[in-house]
């Protein structure tokens, strides 16, 4: 195993074991003080993924957003599952330093905040990022996009909207695993590959999405076709040879994740 492989490697092992293990046994109670099997879970961060990027110079970050900005309906679920996915275009936008896209991402966010009746303080967050982009202040802007998706998950988590919580993950997951299966992609190397060893955290997506509840997300075609790619997401994840993947895993890695955008995409 040569000494990137390693490295990148026992960074994997470190982001999961702090995002994941470390929260594994948290459960929240639900409003009747009944226990829930919702488990806190919270996504690696995405600046410590895209370090790892950077390290193995797979970054051609400006062309990895698209130039159309994610949008959807005005629904909760689908909602949620865009906002996951703009902060993950967001800070990817914040590595290329595009200012275009970067705004009209941060205006579909404050848009999405307000339908989602998310506090103020928040609001005011989804604001300071419009700021910072036109400031060109891109380390803080990084930092102040991972801090707005820390404070929109705390949000949810703590008024118990665990439905909207796992939703908004799964976007963000799902962008996350699609762009860097593009990176990697782009310049295939076996070695690389490892970046998108994801067990833990996509068995604790898996397993929240089992528990939503609310017929409005639960009950719609957009929830059982995500749940079912997320599973053959899984196969794919699980299945590693040496901590690697071969480029069919990889292509099968971006299919599945861009259907699952699709079924979320405003047509």
């Amino acid at each position: 195993m040569t000494k990137k492989l390693i490295l990148v490697t026992l960074c994997i092992a470190v982001l999961l074991l702090v995002s994941c293990k470390s929260k594994e046994a948290q459960k929240m109670p639900d409003a009747n003080q009944q226990s829930t099997p919702f488990v806190y879970a919270p996504l690696p961060p995405f600046h410590e993924v895209f370090k790892i990027l950077d390290y193995l110079k797979l970054g051609d970050f400006n062309q990895a957003v698209e130039d159309k900005v994610f949008t959807t309906k005005q629904e909760i679920g689908h909602s949620a599952f865009a906002l996951g996915v703009l902060t993950a275009d967001g800070i990817i936008s914040v590595r290329g330093h595009n200012k275009t896209k970067l705004n009209a991402i941060a205006e579909e966010m404050i848009r999405i905040s307000n339908f989602l009746g998310l506090d103020e303080s928040i609001l005011k967050l989804a604001d300071q990022l419009k700021e910072l982009i036109t400031n060109d202040q891109w380390e803080e802007l990084e930092k102040a996009l991972e801090h707005y998706k820390n404070e929109v998950e705390g949000t949810l988590y703590q008024s118990q909207q665990y439905d909207q919580f796992t939703m908004m993950q799964i976007g963000g997951w799902t962008e996350g695993i699609n762009r860097i299966a593009w990176f990697v992609n782009k310049q295939y190397k076996a070695d690389k590959s490892s970046v998108l060893i994801q067990k833990g955290t996509l068995n604790h997506l898996i397993k929240n999405m089992g528990y939503i509840n609310t017929p409005s997300i639960k009950d719609t075609d957009y929830y059982k076709a995500t749940y079912d790619k997320l599973n053959k997401i899984k196969l794919i994840i699980d299945a590693p040879t040496n901590e690697t993947y071969t480029k069919e895993q990889i292509d099968q890695l971006m299919s599945l994740s861009q259907d699952i955008k699709k079924t979320f995409e405003k047509k």
